[in-house]
């Protein structure tokens, strides 16, 4: 019983002494998030003052993603009406931290937002992407990449709809991707928002959903026209050449403009590994 009574004022004295290591956080150290209304009828744009390096999303229901051809503004969206409330942490490359307390609304206050004029009070310049690839070369490189032989059929199939990878191909430090979607409905397929991004293939159910957004150099030029029903259509995207570790996937994501036909692809590291090279 003495054994007994001294292990419990052990463990009451070591809790104690844990207790008196932890510290309270002061208001300096927290940032105020901004309040955020998105819908799924409209899409938000948001600039920031720099570059985007990260962006983290509470739940999957917030669809967001980099504007092509620029580094600092976000597109964000909700992915249907059933939105809870949830948050968005976007992390850009002057090592700044912008959170958002992010719930739906039927008719949003604004649907752009420039953070740069509130904080400087001045007219911002977007940020361009630094690497710049020639138009003209870009597109023989893609007509090649059409005509070159596919070697794999990654897919993804839902509501009668399906986008496929059937090849990747590397030229120089760019990766082609040439990709299949089609419709095997009545009804025409209108492109929303489309996402490219890096995640961990697993995640804790309690931690945020962790993604790197991937900003394309290229995309064919029909790839977001409306897919008439029954049709098929091939489109090819470029990137500047990356790897990924065997933990993390690469995805596509394509939502339905007013739909809910939405389709996720992910492509594994070793995938990444299997490209062809084709001539410049």
């Amino acid at each position: 019983m003495k054994k007994l009574l001294m292990a419990i004022l052990a463990l009451i004295t070591t809790i104690a002494v844990h207790a008196q290591t932890l510290q309270e956080l002061g208001s300096a150290a927290l940032i105020t998030p901004y309040r955020l209304e998105i819908t799924d009828q409209k899409t938000t744009v948001i600039l920031f003052p720099s570059a985007i390096q990260s962006v983290d999303r509470g739940t999957a229901f917030v669809l967001a993603e980099k504007v092509k051809g620029s580094e600092n503004v976000l597109k964000v969206k909700a992915q249907n009406k059933f939105l809870p409330e949830s948050n968005l942490s976007v992390v850009t490359t002057d090592g700044q931290l912008y959170s958002f307390t992010v719930t739906y609304s039927v008719k949003p206050a604004y649907q752009a937002i420039d953070l740069k004029r509130q904080q400087l009070g001045k007219k911002p310049d977007v940020v361009l992407t630094t690497a710049t690839v020639n138009e003209s070369y870009l597109q023989q490189q893609a007509t090649q990449v059409f005509s070159a032989r596919t070697f794999m059929d990654n897919i993804d199939r839902h509501h009668r709809m399906s986008v496929e990878l059937q090849g990747i191909y590397g030229s120089g430090d760019l990766l082609f991707f040439r990709f299949s979607l089609a419709n095997q409905s009545k009804i025409g397929y209108r492109t929303g928002i489309t996402r490219f991004f890096i995640s961990d293939k697993k995640r804790s159910k309690r931690t945020a959903i962790q993604e790197a957004d991937l900003s394309p150099v290229y995309i064919s030029p029909d790839a977001a026209n409306e897919l008439p029903g029954h049709r098929e259509r091939q489109f090819v995207v470029a990137f500047n050449r990356f790897t990924i570790a065997d933990n993390k996937r690469f995805t596509i994501q394509l939502t339905e403009k007013d739909g809910d036909r939405n389709l996720n692809l992910s492509i594994s590291g070793k995938d990444l590994l299997k490209a062809v090279t084709i001539a410049k």
